[in-house]
């Protein structure tokens, strides 16, 4: 185990993100708000310097990485990143509690926030917020595409085809494609601040709005978040950027570079699509029906929740808890199914779901025939016994984690219901929820200070996947070959 190299990576991060942080503190010093401005510099300050000390005696040359660092250095890089992102809230005069549940939030794009009264707030602060929601977003989708298939999370290694496990170890090709994801994820965030601006927005609110939206985190600028937009064609062109952000970005290279028959055939794509027509078809008939609306506004009211939610964007235009009881429990479920592979978008995922349906198919065609030799196929290609097994496994932790998440919040006096909508909230990246007091208009600063740690854990326990950190507390993951 090369710790130099988990360190190298930790610094290089602290680095980027006390770079970052003149941006707010120059925002807020064109605004003139001198104490926001102070705690920008303070914050940067310190991470540049820890980050470049790190740098400077932890560099070493590497050609390849070994799968115990690559465990190591994403739980490490991203802790070291929370704590880096929570010293300017800590400095502008938020609890040490809503700093790291505000950081934890914004870099895992879950979007729960404790903050209020928004509109009054520094820009700079409301920049920051979305910057980690930016920043998370690509940091997951780099996660996804180029460290899960080969650390085998989840059944992730069906998506370890187009780089066999040899070369995606391999330093100079990980940082080709991490190049191209991330020109493609700037893309999109430049396409869609551009149309929210022509769509009536100012450039600082297209901007953070953006953000937020391309990376599916959720925060917002405005406490009434995007209701504030009501009467515009924001909520309209928020409604397909937060559908696009949900779906696989190798896939838009796909399409730049004309290779659309990859794009057109691929199974979780059918299925999200299927999945987000049909909710929205349903439960827009059903709020027409039941409350006093016409068709065309219930469907584009219920839609924009069923995206926002199921990509785990976040975003509220209207509430959706005084539509009766059965849209808030269809929500509720949509709220774990998550969007694609390849995406920002957290919850199962749509890839896990078919090989889920995909493995019911070939148990029930056995229990019929006993002796037939049924093999289950995603894409043109089989799914082999072990992706089915690691899929199976990531959905028995993840009802484990709900499960003592749930547990643990009751513990700390709050109700059934409430618990247990925070907590599958909290663990599948999307921040409101379906009860009074983990609504789309209320704020998770209600909760008590155990509570938010609770909650805080859960949501970075649900980014990584679960067996990412798990991985760390197993004794044999450290014994020398």
């Amino acid at each position: 185990m090369r710790f130099s190299f988990v360190f190298y990576l930790c610094g290089l991060v602290l680095a980027l993100f006390g770079t970052v942080m003149l941006c707010p503190a120059a925002l807020d010093a064109i605004d003139h708000n001198t104490t926001s401005m102070s705690a920008f510099l303070y914050s940067a300050g310190i991470s540049l310097a820890v980050g470049l000390f790190i740098i400077l005696f932890a560099k070493r040359h590497w050609d390849r990485i070994s799968t115990k660092e690559m465990f190591l250095s994403t739980s490490c890089v991203w802790f070291c990143t929370i704590l880096c992102c929570t010293l300017p809230f800590v400095f502008n005069g938020i609890s040490f509690t809503d700093a790291f549940f505000e950081a934890t939030s914004g870099l895992t794009t879950t979007g729960a926030t404790v903050l209020e009264r928004l509109d009054n707030m520094s820009r700079g602060i409301l920049l920051w917020r979305a910057i980690t929601h930016w920043f998370g977003g690509i940091g997951i989708v780099i996660l996804a595409v180029m460290v899960m298939p080969v650390l085998y999370i989840g059944g992730m290694q069906m998506f370890a085809t187009e780089s066999s496990d040899t070369s995606a170890k391999d330093v100079p090709q990980i940082a080709k494609r991490m190049q191209r994801i991330c020109l493609i994820y700037l893309g999109v965030s430049v396409a869609c601040a551009t149309c929210l601006y022509f769509g009536g927005m100012s450039v600082f609110d297209a901007i953070a709005h953006a953000m937020s939206t391309v990376s599916t985190g959720g925060f917002s600028t405005h406490d009434a978040s995007i209701a504030y937009f009501d009467g515009t064609y924001i909520p309209y062109i928020i409604m397909v950027f937060m559908f696009i952000a949900a779906l696989p970005f190798m896939y838009m290279l796909a399409i730049v570079t004309g290779r659309w028959r990859r794009v057109r055939n691929d199974m979780q794509l059918k299925t999200f699509a299927l999945i987000i027509a049909g909710a929205c078809l349903a439960l827009g008939v059903y709020c027409w029906q039941h409350t006093n609306t016409t068709f065309p506004d219930a469907l584009s009211k219920v839609s924009f929740a069923v995206i926002s939610l199921t990509s785990g964007t976040g975003f509220v235009w209207h509430n959706y808890l005084r539509w009766g009881t059965f849209i808030p429990a269809a929500l509720f479920f949509l709220t774990a199914v998550g969007g694609c592979t390849g995406s920002s978008a957290g919850g199962l995922k749509i890839f896990r779901i078919d090989v889920l349906v995909q493995a019911l198919r070939r148990h029930l065609k056995l229990m019929v025939n006993p002796h037939a030799v049924v093999v289950p196929r995603y894409n043109d290609q089989p799914i082999t016994n072990d992706v089915i097994a690691g899929v199976m496994v990531f959905l028995a932790v993840f009802m484990v984690v709900v499960m003592f998440s749930t547990l643990c919040l009751s513990l700390l006096g709050e109700n059934l219901a409430d618990a247990l909508s925070a907590s599958l909230s909290c663990i599948a990246n999307v921040g409101p929820g379906v009860t009074d007091k983990v609504s789309p208009v209320s704020t998770f600063a209600v909760f008590s200070t155990g509570a938010k740690w609770v909650l805080s854990v859960v949501m970075l326990l649900g980014r990584l996947e679960f067996m990412t950190i798990t991985v760390l507390l197993w004794p044999t993951l450290w014994l020398k070959k």
